[in-house]
């Protein structure tokens, strides 16, 4: 913990207290940029750190996140990239005095900044991703202690070494990093810190600590130093398991053998439960004996042994000079008679003038752990996995080296690309910049391992324009045009007469308008517009001939007609789109506009919204059978009947955000009773969400489940009636419908839960969980709608279900 005075603890324990950010954005160019309450975005400002999940986990090296916005009027004219934040907060005293605690140093990642008008939206990481870099050969090649593995690599990096802890097991063990395994620079260091039953941290001052995963302990006991006490007055909620558990049974690997000991030691505290862990396989003892293997796993589980630790998540009113690793009392309240609760901070999320939650995760009591060690759990991002292990042997594909992947974001070897999502969620492109890689496979195979896969065999050449071409055989041969003359729909552009270059997929690369092909079959076209870019481009993806009758491939069912759209075009409409099963879009595009991305099979369709796109205009995707609809934080206004006639299973739309405005129907269905489109699992609406017309947005979604985020003050009519069903669809019939509503909410429309008349739906029970109080909310008098039922409907008020929509949903919404 950061040393501060007992009058900053006294002021912060305060119900009311003045505080303040100061600070420093250095860009690479060497322009400094002050940060102080006057350009910091209201509520942006967090940090998150954690030496582990919610899984207690030993050894492991993993980044600090910051994520802030600013105010910047030039901000157009900067670079943000790569650049250095320094932060300090200050809390005023009593004394009318003032302390500091600095937030430390991180650096920007290009990749995740983005600017909406006059605001950047920053996230960087700590001093560790410099580690994020593959070892050098000497290094590799060294025999050496892991703390002169640990300078060594220090020193490559450019990185300065703090303090490596005292005493800890193993630490004059030879290892060396030869395995292929270890890919990176934090690799090694992750394991060493693992051998020495420890943590990688980098501090506020940039510097790497090695810290210890226990308490300070003396020959007969367990004694407890503990950073800081909080009480009942300092802290909102708090949850803690009963028992303090200690680490009797150690599960580990001796060279192949898996090894099962236990400690001799037995607690006598009433409170104190054994517990067992598994200990990953450590690619630094690969080249060790068994007997060397076990005197190792020996000396790590007796320096561990009488550790005792309880799991504790609390919510405090905020203290950032709480650092991992701390030893935390919380005292006061009922949350035990017997004493204080104490834990280890494993992981927090601090946010300036919000609340802080601190994770204390602990070890799982019971007899022994299973005869096979848990798979390592190595983070190139901070609550990321990281896939670190080569793909099986004789498969042709390389190593996922350093892949993770986040929400739209797969970060590979330092470098960020954005992700869209198809069908079931699965990664259909990887964007960067202007080079994309399409990935169209419709077989069930790991999304995560094929775009990582595509990534790691290069990105495809810049080009604005990829698509499946399939003509017909006509006599003379058939033409298609980029632009000018227009034969039975084949003109591909409208809004642009500038030079292009085109790679017609038959071998031929000129800078022609059109091309002529004989015995037209499957190829892909690819064009490049070579003079500057303005306005909307239209882009006719009908010229590809799919949705042709006589088209042998469409008569065959054929899957996997594929568009991308980027490059230098920024807004674009899409026209005659029905035979296109994959259209993605680069990252330069902002605005989406068209009527004809269709339907050519139901549950085929994969045309995600990428995490650039600002406006989604009116009809932009009618009709186009979407499975998952995702709407990220980028997005602020959605048109008209912009998802009308659909197949969503989901609709998903970001809580991160500015003000999304949303328009008539534009998420609602049909009432055909010809026709069954959307059948909608889960709704989740953010307090964003705004309505841009006047009339519903999310009708006749047949929806199992709405969800409404925290923030949330008013649920209006138009976003009320979700739950209305088509007359057709009978499954309606089959589940209950859950509605979740957060605390924030003061009032509730007409027709909340409405049937619209359908009896299939009529007598469905329907379950209202309210975090707060349901009586406190002003209702509509008709907000069960005119042909409801208040017979039908269960009101449980209960914070804790709220929090657990999604194991409700999994359990009685989601279909198979």
């Amino acid at each position: 913990m950061y040393k501060v005075s007992e009058n900053y603890l006294e002021a912060l324990s305060e119900k009311v207290y003045e505080d303040r950010i100061s600070g420093t954005i250095t860009l690479k160019d060497g322009e400094i940029i002050e940060v102080s309450d006057d350009n910091l975005v209201k509520d942006s400002l967090k940090i998150t750190k954690e030496l582990c999940d919610k899984e207690y986990k030993i050894g492991s090296f993993n980044l600090s996140c910051l994520k802030m916005a600013v105010f910047d009027e030039g901000a157009l004219g900067r670079d943000y990239s790569n650049a250095v934040i320094t932060l300090s907060y200050h809390l005023k005293l009593k004394n009318d005095g003032e302390e500091a605690v600095p937030l430390g140093i991180f650096i920007a990642d290009g990749g995740e900044t983005s600017r909406k008008r006059d605001k950047v939206y920053i996230t960087a990481y700590d001093g560790g991703i410099y580690f994020d870099r593959e070892p050098s050969e000497s290094i590799r090649n060294m025999t050496a202690t892991p703390t002169e593995l640990i300078t060594a690599i220090c020193e490559e990096c450019g990185a300065e070494l703090g303090e490596i802890a005292e005493s800890l097991p193993n630490a004059d063990v030879l290892v060396n990093i030869g395995d292929r395994q270890i890919q990176t620079c934090r690799d090694a260091v992750m394991w060493c810190s693992a051998l020495l039953c420890g943590y990688g941290v980098i501090d506020r001052e940039g510097k790497l600590n090695i810290i210890p995963a226990k308490y300070s302990l003396e020959e007969d006991g367990t004694t407890i130093t503990q950073s800081r006490s909080i009480n009942v007055n300092e802290r909102s909620s708090i949850y803690s398991t009963d028992t303090r558990a200690y680490i009797k049974y150690l599960t580990a690997y001796c060279k192949d053998e898996v090894r099962q000991y236990n400690s001799e030691y037995v607690a006598s505290d009433e409170q104190a439960a054994p517990a067992s862990y598994a200990m990953a396989r450590n690619p630094l003892l690969s080249g060790k004996s068994e007997g060397e293997c076990d005197e190792i796993n020996k000396a790590w589980h007796k320096y561990i042994e009488k550790f005792k630790q309880r799991g504790v998540t609390a919510r405090i009113f905020g203290d950032p000079a709480i650092d991992v690793g701390d030893t935390i009392g919380f005292y006061g309240g009922d949350i035990d008679q017997r004493g204080a609760i104490i834990g280890v901070v494993t992981g927090y999320e601090w946010k300036y003038r919000n609340y802080h939650d601190i994770y204390c995760a602990a070890a799982e009591c019971g007899d022994r752990t299973d005869s096979e060690c848990t798979t390592p759990s190595t983070k190139v991002r901070n609550q990321t996995e990281k896939r670190i292990d080569a793909l099986s042997g004789g498969s042709s594909s390389p190593p996922l080296s350093a892949a993770t992947f986040e929400k739209n974001r797969l970060i590979y070897n330092g470098e960020t690309y954005h992700v869209q999502y198809g069908v079931n969620k699965r990664i259909m492109c990887v964007t960067k910049g202007d080079k994309y890689a399409l990935i169209s496979s419709t077989d069930p195979i790991d999304s995560r391992i094929e775009a990582a896969t595509a990534v790691m065999k290069g990105l495809t050449e810049d080009w604005d324009i990829e698509f499946d071409y399939y003509g017909l055989e006509w006599a003379g041969g058939i033409t298609l045009y980029v632009y000018g003359d227009s034969v039975n729909g084949r003109n591909l552009l409208e809004g642009y007469t500038g030079r292009v270059r085109c790679d017609w997929g038959d071998g031929t690369v000129d800078e022609n308008t059109s091309h002529i092909y004989y015995n037209v079959g499957a190829v892909t076209v690819k064009v490049k517009l070579l003079d500057t870019v303005s306005g909307t481009i239209s882009v006719n993806l009908g010229a590809s001939q799919w949705n042709n009758s006589n088209n042998k491939l469409w008569t065959e069912k054929y899957i996997g007609a594929r568009a991308y759209i980027g490059g230098s075009i920024e807004n674009v409409q899409i026209s005659h789109g029905q035979g296109v099963t994959h259209i993605c879009f680069g990252e330069k595009i902002k605005s989406i506009s068209g009527h004809g991305m269709y339907q050519i099979a139901e549950g085929y369709n994969e045309m995600g919204i990428p995490p650039f796109i600002e406006n989604i205009s009116d009809n932009a995707y009618f009709y186009s059978g979407i499975d998952y609809i995702y709407i990220p934080e980028s997005c602020v206004s959605i048109g008209n009947y912009a998802f009308y006639y659909n197949s969503a299973s989901e609709i998903e739309i970001e809580e991160k955000g500015d003000t999304l405005t949303i328009g008539d129907y534009a998420f609602s269905n049909t009432a055909d009773t010809s026709a069954v489109f959307n059948r909608v699992d889960v709704i989740r609406i953010p307090a964003r969400v705004i309505k841009g017309g006047t009339n519903d947005i999310f009708i006749r979604c047949s929806a199992g489940t709405v969800i409404f985020g925290r923030g949330r003050t008013e649920i209006p009519e138009y976003m009320c009636r979700a739950a209305y069903a088509s007359p057709t669809f009978s499954e309606i019939s089959k589940r209950p419908f859950f509605v979740f509503i957060p605390k924030t909410v003061k009032t509730i429309g007409n027709q909340f839960i409405s049937d619209s008349g359908y009896s299939e739906y009529a007598n469905n029970p329907v379950y209202i969980i309210c975090e707060g109080s349901w009586s406190s909310i002003t209702k509509a008098s008709n907000w069960d709608g005119a042909n409801g039922s208040r017979e039908n409907v269960t009101i449980i008020e209960n914070d804790e279900l709220y929090r657990s929509s999604d194991k409700i949903i999994n359990t009685f919404v989601k279909r198979s």
